[in-house]
Order: structure tokens, then sequence, then C-alpha cells
């Protein structure tokens, strides 16, 4: 597809093997908006009356079926990065929907004046966590041309700029981490037909090699696969923790799906099916957390929430494309594990009826607690809250998911508690007067959007 067409390309995606069509109805929201700050009236906190058994085996033949919410994606392959979304103003939480358009060119501008110049971190840091793919699903949620261009832009110059990110190793055309690579709008660029011209980079032989932007995607996951994933398989401890292999393992998943040459997406189905069962879903722990060694004397005790939603997006891409059980199984873990070990729900310690209602930055197996009090930063009683809160923007679609393949109300639930917490801003169910970071920086940005519309058309999949 060319990239100058403005024709709308994206149509319903796809999960798992088998398609199996259900009727939808929109969930009941019970809960009350509460603009005031103190304690939303949320049902989510009552979960024993949910008789749904949480050790369900998942469905992978479930389908999200016809919604006059739901975008149309003209292209199966396109939907499967993007995700499922709802059209732009249909959202519970209009904060969400607001604000994605409203700062869409802010970002898009001073992505491409940062990666056209010379300032090597300024780049880095205005795609942190994938501008273009955010814009990619923007535009997917309002049909506006002007959205697409902002996308494209973003990862033109990103790729065309991708010699210079590398630049630091001068023997390495695929040196830049997973974590800053940024590469799911890559792929959808790619799959327009943008990318096409080849870029120069470095080799481990200190000669060069002319990539286009398939080839060097392809070789870029055979790299990363290697190094964060291939040759840990066996080991009984994760390797350097989650982050990087997650976007790795994303980004092979990606391939598996959309790559044009078939023996591609063949290489990279049974590799990232190898690596979501036979290493991540291997060393899920049983509490359903995944822990490794961040100071070597204390071993793998340690695991960060916000990494383990990004390995969540990965996870669920290779089940919605192999529908393996264990895969899934891991995924409704996590999706417990987040709730029950990671999710603070207290009243703060200086601000009555205000709950913290965000993820942890660290839970430990080994006995520590760690727990938030005061909410006293910046000069301000309530300063810590948005801060907090904006944990908890990687991994409110792995709730969203859940409830896709099992059908517990209970993970709709506990993501619409989230999802209000984190978007609400005092409109909503659930809401109170906070809400994330979803409107300050580039990165916050991203964190919020390159997954979290997913949760809005996930939590549609059961009456």
């Amino acid at each position: 597809m060319n990239p100058t067409n403005d024709e709308k390309w994206f149509r319903h995606l796809r999960f798992g093997a088998v398609m199996t069509m259900i009727v939808l109805a929109v969930a009941a929201c019970t809960s009350q908006e509460n603009p005031s700050g103190g304690e939303p009236d949320v049902s989510q906190e009552k979960d024993a009356t949910n008789t749904a058994d949480s050790s369900t085996t998942p469905d992978a033949d479930v389908d999200l079926g016809p919604h006059p919410d739901l975008v149309e994606f003209s292209s199966e392959e396109v939907g499967f990065i993007i995700g499922p979304q709802v059209t732009l103003g249909t959202s519970l939480w209009p904060f969400f929907d607001e604000n994605m358009a409203a700062k869409a060119k802010e970002h898009r501008d001073a992505a491409v004046a940062a990666m056209t110049g010379t300032d090597g971190d300024a780049a880095l840091n205005s795609t942190y966590y994938d501008l273009a793919l955010s814009l990619y699903a923007l535009h997917a949620r309002s049909s506006d041309p002007v959205h697409l261009e902002y996308a494209r832009d973003v990862a033109a110059a990103w790729w065309e700029s991708m010699p210079a990110r590398v630049s630091w190793d001068k023997d390495n055309a695929f040196g830049i981490s997973p974590r800053n690579a940024s590469v799911g709008g890559l792929v959808l660029y790619a799959m327009e037909g943008g990318g096409t011209e080849e870029r120069t980079f470095d080799t481990w032989e200190n000669t060069t090699v002319d990539y286009n932007l398939w080839g060097w995607l392809t070789d870029y996951a055979r790299n990363h696969y290697f190094i964060w994933i291939e040759r840990a398989l066996d080991y009984p401890n994760l390797w350097f923790g989650v982050r990087d292999g997650a976007y790795t393992l994303l980004l092979m998943a990606h391939l598996a799906e959309v790559h044009p040459d078939e023996a591609v997406r063949a290489e990279f189905r049974e590799k990232s099916l190898k690596a979501a069962r036979d290493y991540y879903a291997r060393l899920q722990h049983d509490d359903g957390g995944w822990y490794w060694d961040i100071d070597d004397e204390m071993g793998p005790v340690t695991a960060q929430p916000f990494m383990i939603g990004m390995l969540m997006e990965a996870m669920t891409a290779v089940h919605q494309l192999t529908a393996d059980e264990a895969v899934g199984q891991a995924i409704v873990k996590a999706a417990d594990w987040l709730w029950e070990k990671a999710y603070e729900q207290q009243e703060t310690t200086n601000l009555a009826g205000v709950h913290w209602r965000a993820m942890k930055y660290f839970v430990f197996n080994d006995g520590r607690v760690y727990t938030r009090e005061s909410a006293f930063e910046y000069g301000m009683e309530d300063g810590a809250i948005r801060d907090a809160r904006q944990l908890n923007s990687t991994s409110v679609h792995t709730f969203g998911y859940a409830f896709l393949i099992t059908g517990d109300v209970k993970y709709r639930e506990r993501g619409d508690d989230i999802f209000s917490a984190s978007y609400g801003k005092g409109r909503g169910p659930g809401s109170d007067a906070y809400w994330g970071l979803a409107d300050f920086r580039t990165k916050e940005f991203n964190q919020s959007y390159r997954s979290g519309g997913r949760y809005l058309a996930w939590r549609l999949s059961h009456p």
C-alpha cells in the first residue's frame, strides 16, 4: 500500500486461530462519578460476589463481534499490530479520547524536529514507547487523514534517522536497545509501503550494509532474539529482567503475522511461541509474577509491574497467533498478580478519602513490602498521586484480554477501576478527581496510548 493513499486501511482484528463470532452487549456501569477527589463508589473492590473460576482455561477462539463502537479495520494484519479499538469519542472516560487527539500534533512536531536534529537523547525520548504506533492508533480511532499523516511523518523520520540512532556502537547495525527502538510504528509504516529506500549501517565486521525497512526489522529481531531470549531459553531465571525481551518478543510476533515473506512469518511464529511458552511462561512464579535480579546480592526477588505489563502485550500477541494454552494461562495468572500483588488501593495517609489506585514500582517476593503512604510531593499535598497512577498505563490492557479469553467479569471490574483511576479526571464511572500523566510528556503519552485503547475494546467482549 502506498503511504500517500489516505483511504481508511483498517478493519476488524481477529483473535486466535479459529474465529468465533459472539454477540456483544455493553456492560452496565454501576459506579458513579465522583469529581471531589474522594473515595469513588466502585464495585470493583468487591470481588467476593464473583463466582467465576479464575483458573478457567483461556479460550483463544473468542472473537470480538460487531459492535457500533468498534473500529472496522480494512486489514487484519494492521489490526493485529494496533489492537482492537473503539472509535474516538465513545470511551466511557472522555479525557482519554480528548487528550489523545489534543496532544497529537504537539508530540508529532517535537519528535520530527528531534529526529532530524543532532541531539541523540532528544531523538530517543521523542518517541520512547513508540509515538508512531500511538499515532497510528489515533488514526484508526478517528479516521482523520491528518492523524495518519502525523503517524507517517514520525515513522518516516524515525527510520531515516535510524543509522544515527545506532551510531553509538560503530560496529553494530542493531545497536539500539529494544526498549528504545520503537519498532511497532515502523512495522505499520513498512506495511504501507514505506521504508523501501535503503539506509547504510555499520556492521560487526567494520564494513557497511544497506537495509530497507523490512530487511532491517527482520535482522534486528533475529539479533535481539539471540541476545535477550534464545541464549537464555534453558536458564533457571530471567536474563536481565523482562523489558527488552518483551519488546523483542512483541516484534517477533508482529513479524510472524505481517511479514511479506511466508518463510520469515513461519520462522518468527516458531521463535515467538518458543520464547513465550518455553521461556516466559516456564519462568512465571506460582503467584503469577516474574522476578529477577536487580541487585546481584539479592537474587531474583524483584518485579516491576510496568515492565510485566509490557511483557503481557507481547504474550497477548503470541496467544492471538498460536492459541497456546500455556501462554493464555500465563496471561490470566499475570492479571491476577497485577491486581493482588501490585495494585495499591489503600487510602493515602495525608488525604482522607483519597486512595492510591496505582501499580507499585517494585514488588518483592522475599518478604519486603513496598507500600505508599503520604501523597505529599512537589510541595503539594496530592503531588505524588499522578506520578503513581501513570504506572498503570502499560498493564491495564492485560485485564481486558483476560476478560476476553475467560469471560470472567472480575477482570472487567478490575480493569475499569484501573482505567478510571488513570484516565478519569473527574469524569466517567469510578473516577475521582485524579488521573495519570497522559497529558504530560511524549513518553507518558505513548505509555498510555500504545496499548491503553485495547482495553476499551476488549471490555466489550462479553455482556
